[in-house]
């Protein structure tokens, strides 16, 4: 049988069972309101394509640099921050100060009339989709020494990924980031492999809209440059230099065609001043180490990092050797520099890793092929009942574990219903955490957010300020202590929100103040500036 014929069953295949893994993700896909992150980056994306594109309106650079440094000197002023920027709509900050690329995606699937929290989720199973395909299609062009089971298994790998799939049925831009890893590193494949100009330019245009997808693409440039800088030891630095420097050229136009206020604004530097605060000033998203994490991760998962893992290190110890030893540079590269970058900054968030399992898949797929090369049967089907075991089981354990998922008690659904059945035209306050959701489902609500930490004190003073008239949700403990201080106050006799798993906090009553004070109103204004 040709080679042509095979591609052509094993594609078949594959898009069979790519609709099969789609339909049946959709329907366990979350239909609850979205949340923290989500909230922010559906409010960016509801706002439009051309608000998107222009970055209307937002915070100019330079405030954003002054507003930023108080926010360093002073903790006090980042509750400050949070209110200039929401109270200005700045978009960027909606968008988490990542590029605009994501957030197009949103504003079409708004434009073809998509509304519901569900639909919108599920929208990343088409980009995981297309990622698949194209890790498929581009396998064959970029490893043509590897069997059509190779480019098969490659597309699986990531098909059937846990951390893929719950990119896929979230809203985050990592899921349209590993589309553009695809189209970044199969072209530089190209290049290292045949040296041809054509695939290097055709790297620098896909990079720039990388990176005006999320800013965690700087490890995507790191492993271009490393890539380059190889050329430059093979070739001589004066082509390679001429190779930059065209490359610089069309990297910054392309990002200038999908995001030109990120080169004429300096938004894009934005996005990577703020991700130097976090690594300097945060060091980490969970007070969990990387080692500890990573560990984790492997225990939990053994059957997603395992194989991954294995395949990395056999692909890098067996480097040399590998047939197409040129063209898997690139993934191996990104591969282990994002696994470094997490030791400095640890990412607890499953689809922060999305992009490296691209990486992973497409190197599972290099090492099954060089397993499928053997003529012994056995190993053939060694190499195919270890890989599509693991990656069944993987799928299928995580599919029962968001079946299970769904008969959690909905407590933001109680929340809203809540605040749409009754007239709360005053200030709310709430958990820090619930403010990016309530602000997307009432805009026009005033909402302010406080830690869990926040003296009760603060909240009373809140609660009854004379220009304040306010509501505050919180805790049964917290509201006792509330009401210890604030005899006037009206509590509500159920909680208009249960115990929530992504809170951690609750159940969650209402205070309504009754009694203003022009003391307390002093009192709260200080709440509001810390």
């Amino acid at each position: 049988m040709s080679n042509r014929v095979h591609d052509k069953w094993y594609l078949a295949a594959l898009l069979l069972v790519t609709a099969f893994v789609v339909a049946s993700f959709r329907q366990i896909t979350s239909a609850r309101p979205f949340f923290y992150d989500e909230a922010d980056y559906m409010y960016a994306g509801a706002r439009g394509l051309i608000d998107n594109y222009l970055d209307r309106p937002s915070l100019s650079t330079i405030e954003f640099i002054q507003q930023g440094l108080r926010a360093t000197r002073d903790r006090g002023a980042t509750t400050d921050l949070s209110r200039l920027v929401r109270s200005s709509g700045d978009i960027t900050f909606y968008r988490h100060y990542h590029g605009p690329v994501y957030a197009f995606w949103i504003a079409l699937l708004k434009d073809l009339g998509v509304h519901r929290e569900l639909d919108f989720r599920a929208s990343g199973l088409l980009l995981q989709a297309l990622t698949v395909i194209l890790i498929f299609v581009l396998f064959r062009i970029a490893f043509p020494e590897y069997a059509a089971a190779a480019a098969f298994a490659a597309a699986l790998t990531l098909l059937l990924n846990r951390t893929a799939l719950v990119a896929a049925t979230n809203i985050t831009q990592h899921i349209m980031f590993g589309v553009m890893t695809v189209l970044v590193l199969f072209p530089l494949a190209l290049f290292c492999r045949t040296g041809e100009r054509k695939f290097w330019y055709l790297t620098a245009a896909a990079l720039g809209v990388a990176f005006a997808t999320v800013e965690t693409s700087f490890i995507l440039v790191a492993a271009v440059m490393a890539m380059l800088l190889r050329t430059g030891f093979k070739i001589g630095w004066k082509p390679t230099g001429a190779l930059f420097l065209r490359g610089t050229l069309i990297f910054l136009a392309a990002i200038l065609v999908v995001w030109p206020k990120g080169i004429l604004a300096l938004g894009v530097l934005k996005g990577y001043l703020f991700l130097g605060y976090m690594a300097l000033a945060r060091k980490t998203f969970t007070p969990i180490g990387p080692v500890a994490l990573w560990s984790f991760k492997v225990r939990t998962y053994p059957e997603e990092f395992v194989i991954a893992l294995l395949a990395l290190i056999a692909a890098t110890a067996g480097w040399r050797k590998l047939a197409a030893r040129e063209a898997i540079l690139p993934f191996l590269i990104y591969a282990w520099m994002f696994i470094a970058a997490t030791m400095v900054i640890t990412l607890p968030y499953t689809y922060y890793h999305d992009s490296l399992m691209v990486a992973c898949a497409v190197v599972t797929g290099v090492v099954f092929g060089e397993l499928w090369k053997f003529k012994a049967a056995g190993v053939r089907i060694a190499a195919t009942v270890t890989l599509m075991a693991s990656l069944t089981w993987m799928s299928v354990r995580y599919y029962r574990e968001e079946v299970g998922l769904q008969s959690i008690h909905d407590s933001r659904t109680e929340l809203l219903s809540y605040l749409r059945s009754d007239d709360h035209s005053r200030t709310l306050y709430v958990p820090a955490v619930l403010v990016p959701t309530l602000h997307f489902y009432f805009p026009d609500l005033k909402t302010v957010g406080y830690d869990a930490g926040e003296q009760p004190a603060a909240l009373a003073s809140a609660l009854t300020a004379a220009d304040f008239p306010a509501e505050v949700l919180c805790e049964s403990a917290v509201c006792g202590s509330v009401e210890g201080l604030t005899p006037a106050v009206r509590r509500s006799n159920a909680p208009v929100m249960a115990a929530d798993q992504d809170l951690q906090e609750g159940p969650l009553y209402a205070l309504a103040g009754t009694a203003p004070s022009p003391q307390r109103a002093q009192a709260s204004d200080q709440l509001l500036k810390r």
